[in-house]
């Protein structure tokens, strides 16, 4: 910070630093409404300015203003746009940067050096970022509304994000791997109308199965099963998304787990038979099964005695309907998740991507085989298995081509190999599933081979925890598309969006 020849004793040297020129901070500021406001974005041919915070800067001191590119720090600026300014030159209204045409898409740095007396003098390297865009008006992060949750909607299949109602840093995340893989555009993070058109070709261009792939097949045979949870043989079914007289009533689904008493033979702690009481409000059956870590295996019904008893080594589940506001376990959602469909035509995409054209690569969807669930389609399953209650509106079960054929006796092991690869090498790379878990909170989910999905790819939101109201989940083709973004800012009151379709 300059030089002296001669060395200081202390209070010369006290005396020094207090007149020490010092360039404290420096923010990139832009004309907004009537005010400059603080900004991290500009558009292309737009102009910013360069709000400073200065120490000991006398009138005569010179201040060098230059633009580097955030990426390597190589200058940016030239004569035209490194300004050379007194500090009473424009104090209270700093002088403008231009910004040029070649700073698209590129993150700068500021680096501001003050000249005057060489005692005094000071470099600043500014660690302010600006994103510079394709567009006048954007949307970034810190951004909110009901028009950011459908956008964080249709990027969940781009590292797997919630519907928030802000622009979150996942929200940038998503954006620049859309940009990145579907937009082959250098990745920003910028939302502007172009990133708006482009989600709506996308929307067009990889579609959802026809509704009936999604629809409940609870009333495919009309046979009566026993029902676990009611004690009662049912042939019963759905309006094709749930029970609505069962979602009006409030009632959910709710499973306990308890796990059997341990005992130590010969060292060795194992289960011990345990005899449980199961409450009368639970169902008439409990389910029993072994379990490791959480693999669950050997299932089967147990009836509970005539003192609400039941005898056994494994572990237990307790089902019970009810009709309480703050149960959180499994409930008939009114539709499919907009979330889980919109990641699916990501994973469309992505196939295309690793694996070649949508119609004719190595990897190719069949069908969504098991679209919703809801509580009498599991009556026509075989009681070993059945109880899966994650499909009822959260998850959907896909089936594969293999290079446009599906052998499941002459293919078996190639099938086990395409889902084990369409799982790692598309859900878990580009989808954001947590590595070696099938569930994670806030994440998309799969069913692992060791989960037992060894001809088919599960793909659920059952985590989306916050982000399962009834809004959320929606029954026509139409309503989970939903309308092209580009529109839809247009006709929003919010002045800040609306400018975005400009």
């Amino acid at each position: 910070m300059g030089n002296r020849a001669t060395s200081f004793n202390k209070e010369e040297r006290e005396e020094f630093v207090s007149k020490v020129a010092k360039i404290i901070s420096a923010k990139w500021q832009r004309k907004i409404d009537a005010d400059y406001k603080e900004v991290n974005a500009a558009k292309v041919k737009g102009s910013v300015r360069i709000s400073l915070t200065t120490e000991n800067i006398d009138n005569n001191t010179e201040i060098v203003i230059s633009i580097l590119d955030a990426k390597d720090n190589s200058e940016l600026s030239t004569e035209k746009t490194r300004p050379k300014v007194k500090i009473n030159d424009n104090k209270d209204e700093p002088k403008d940067i231009t910004i040029e045409d070649e700073w698209n898409n590129k993150e700068l740095l500021i680096s501001i050096t003050t000249a005057n007396n060489p005692i005094l003098e000071e470099t600043y390297n500014g660690n302010k970022k600006l994103k510079i865009c394709c567009c006048e008006n954007i949307i970034v992060e810190g951004d909110s509304g009901e028009f950011i949750e459908e956008l964080n909607i249709r990027l969940c299949g781009f590292s797997g994000i919630q519907p928030r109602k802000e622009v979150h840093s996942d929200t940038i995340k998503a954006v620049k791997q859309f940009q990145k893989d579907y937009m082959k555009k250098e990745e920003t993070g910028i939302i502007c109308k172009h990133v708006l058109e482009s989600l709506d070709e996308f929307k067009d261009k990889y579609a959802l199965p026809v509704i009936s792939k999604l629809k409940c097949n609870c009333d495919s045979n009309g046979v009566e099963k026993l029902n676990h949870i009611t004690g009662n043989n049912e042939s019963g079914s759905c309006e094709g998304f749930g029970n609505a007289s069962d979602r009006k009533k409030g009632i959910k689904l709710v499973k306990v787990e308890v796990a059997p008493e341990e005992e130590k033979i010969d060292g060795k702690t194992q289960k011990k038979e345990t005899t449980y009481t199961i409450e009368p409000e639970y169902s008439k059956y409990v389910r029993a099964y072994n379990k490791s870590g959480n693999t669950k295996s050997a299932y089967e019904w147990l009836e509970k005695n005539n003192e609400n008893k039941v005898t056994t080594k494994k572990y237990i589940e307790k089902i019970k309907y009810v009709s309480d506001a703050n149960s959180t376990s499994c409930y008939e959602y009114p539709g499919m998740h907009r979330s889980l469909m919109w990641a699916y035509k990501a994973l469309l995409f992505y196939l295309e991507k690793e694996y070649g054209d949508k119609t004719s690569g190595k990897y190719t969807v069949k069908h969504i085989e098991s679209g919703y669930r809801c509580r009498y389609q599991q009556t026509f399953q075989d009681a070993s298995d059945g109880l899966s209650f994650n499909h009822m509106g959260n998850a959907i079960d896909i089936h594969f081509y293999i290079d446009g054929e599906r052998d499941t006796v002459n293919k078996l092991s190639e099938i086990k190999t395409c889902v084990d690869n369409i799982r790692e090498d598309v859900i878990r790379k580009y989808m954001g599933v947590g590595a070696g878990k099938g569930w994670e909170a806030g994440k998309i989910g799969i069913e692992r081979a060791s989960d037992g999905a060894t001809t088919w790819v599960h793909m659920d939101v059952r985590e989306f925890i916050n982000y399962k109201a009834d809004k959320f989940y929606k029954q026509t083709l139409d309503d989970i598309n939903g309308s092209k973004l580009i529109d839809l800012v247009k006709d929003m009151d919010d002045k800040k969006f609306k400018e975005v379709a400009n």
